[in-house]
């Protein structure tokens, strides 16, 4: 393996447009639910609502922290549907009620699987969980790779007959120092391979459970669906017998 000198990659990250306060564009989930956040879903609006007349429409209900009305990218126009997060859930209550009122759908809106993953979060975790690591790659040279920061334990996952997966986890001695490895070596491409390092703490274990219950619902979805076309084909082939 030769000696490890990475080269960071490029990373962009999103612009976010304010005016006085007001905040527009903001992305939450796209289906409503009972989930009590501060955060509604309003669906009936017309194709020339923007974030800032959602915004003036809401605002009488409350302070507004954030307004988004969903744009089609193909037409340019409004796709029936919008968010709005007040600051309190007075204010929302206040808005679902009138505006149910009036015709709108509006209910609390569904909170996304990537905020519910960020809130099972393990905020003193010290483990790092690592992919895109060169397939030579050895325990010994992460911890070179890793110095000065002190590693407690550290694995790279390996097949059955002992070929580098790419993958590894280690625990920091410390929160800061897990921080700082994160910072440094995230998007690194390392010699030995030619994708970017993907380095962020290890799922806690509420985390593990809310993606292995996501992955049973996405199996039997699938296995629904089958079922459902191995059935119509039974069903058609009947027909025409």
């Amino acid at each position: 393996m030769q000696p490890l000198s990475p080269t960071l990659g490029s990373a962009g990250r999103p612009s976010r447009h304010s005016s006085q306060g007001k905040r527009f564009g903001s992305q939450y989930g796209s289906v409503h639910s009972s989930t009590k956040t501060t955060n509604i879903y309003i669906k009936g609006l017309t194709q020339n609502t923007t974030d800032e007349t959602l915004y003036h429409m809401c605002m009488s209900y409350g302070n507004i922290v954030s307004s988004k009305a969903i744009i089609d990218q193909k037409t340019g126009t409004c796709k029936g549907y919008g968010f709005v997060m007040y600051e309190n859930l007075e204010q929302s209550q206040a808005a679902i009620d009138d505006l149910n009122s009036k015709g709108y759908q509006v209910s609390f809106a569904k909170e996304s699987f990537s905020a519910r993953l960020k809130n099972l979060q393990d905020a003193h975790s010290t483990n790092i969980y690592m992919s895109n690591l060169p397939l030579d790659m050895s325990e010994s040279q992460l911890e070179e790779l890793f110095h000065p920061y002190e590693i407690v334990s550290n694995r790279i996952l390996r097949d059955q007959s002992g070929v580098s997966r790419g993958v590894g986890f280690a625990r920091m001695s410390d929160r800061d120092s897990a921080l700082s490895i994160i910072q440094k070596f995230n998007g690194v491409v390392l010699p030995g391979s030619h994708l970017p390092l993907q380095v962020r703490f290890a799922d806690s274990m509420a985390q593990k459970k809310l993606k292995g219950q996501t992955t049973k619902k996405r199996v039997w979805a699938r296995g629904e669906f089958s079922g459902m076309v191995m059935f119509i084909r039974h069903l058609t082939t009947h027909l025409h017998q």
